[in-house]
């Protein structure tokens, strides 16, 4: 049901970090693929999507990923949003595209 809304997001996403889908969705732990991935699931979980329905979307996108990866990037990216301006901000543009 909230898939177009996952979708939004990965497109605003991938437009803030200057990414492609499939970039965003590499299997890489390099910071400049998996902060905006672990910002993707920060900005799904204030949708309140479930980890389950965010894993679905993700393996849609040719991502597999377990809840615990999900909910520690999560964690993560609340985290860098509380520290940092500027990754605020791009989450605020992303939050609000919709």
């Amino acid at each position: 049901m909230k898939k177009k809304i996952f979708d939004a997001y990965v497109k605003a996403i991938c437009n803030e970090c200057d990414l492609t889908e499939g970039e965003l969705f590499l299997k890489s732990k390099r910071q400049v693929f998996c902060e905006p991935r672990h910002l993707l699931y920060y900005v799904c979980s204030k949708r309140n999507m479930r980890l389950v329905d965010i894993q679905r979307y993700l393996k849609d996108f040719g991502y597999d990923s377990l809840h615990s990866p999900i909910k520690n990037g999560i964690e993560k990216a609340e985290k860098k949003i509380k520290k940092d301006k500027d990754v605020k901000a791009v989450y605020n543009r992303v939050k609000n595209a919709i």
